[in-house]
């Protein structure tokens, strides 16, 4: 799975450093907005699917759980499947809309230097913080609800989570990035504080990807 998201990072990272680094602002926006509107429209469309497929009996599918012990051990089994990879790639760096919408709002975000000056961009911090954490939250409440049986979601609508943890989780993962800027700018105000945590987190930030991908 790391080979996936990484890939994707990269494969969107590529494509829109080319296609956007050196737009205007303005056309950042237009773009992350119009790509968040597609993918709001297709979570609510998949919701609504689902219900109606829940409606109908269908072929029960192998638990959740089986089947992604099944997708590992395929994948265990043929690392070299090249198709696989690439469609995997394809459909998460780009079909998604996630990482392509994470993507140009962190490029709007680096040249308002919102993480580098915490303070003039406050007020934006605290409401991308307080929405998107609440909305990550409550996908991720909704999704362990159905995954544990509280909530009756039949294995053959389970699909469903797909898109709405896609959108939530992006929300989340925004909000959790404007978190983490309004500590550092509360720290920054108390004065310089070196000891081997702050050293430690420093180091894990300008190595982020390594210190991913030694984690796995």
């Amino acid at each position: 799975m790391v080979r996936y998201i990484v890939g994707a990072y990269g494969l969107v990272g590529l494509i829109f450093t080319a296609g956007f680094l050196n737009r205007k602002n303005k056309t950042l926006l237009v773009w992350a907005n119009v790509l968040t509107g597609i993918l709001i429209l297709a979570t609510v469309f998949a919701v609504i699917g689902s219900v109606f497929a829940a409606a109908r009996p269908g072929r029960q599918l192998p638990g959740r759980h089986q089947g992604h012990q099944r997708h590992r051990e395929l994948a265990g089994e043929h690392p070299a499947r090249l198709s696989e990879w690439v469609t995997l790639l394809l459909f998460q760096g780009v079909l998604t809309l996630v990482i392509p919408i994470a993507v140009l709002t962190a490029f709007w975000a680096a040249r308002q230097r919102v993480l580098e000056e915490p303070g003039r961009h406050r007020r934006l911090l605290v409401t991308t913080a307080v929405v998107g954490i609440t909305l990550g939250w409550g996908g991720g409440a909704v999704h362990a609800l159905g995954h544990i049986g509280v909530l009756p979601v039949p294995d053959h609508v389970g699909w469903v989570f797909l898109a709405t943890q896609s959108l939530t989780g992006l929300f989340g993962g925004l909000g959790y990035i404007a978190l983490f800027g309004l500590i550092a700018a509360a720290l920054a105000r108390r004065g310089p504080t070196v000891g081997p945590l702050t050293t430690a987190v420093t180091a894990v930030g300008k190595r982020s990807l390594s210190s991913y991908l030694a984690s796995r």
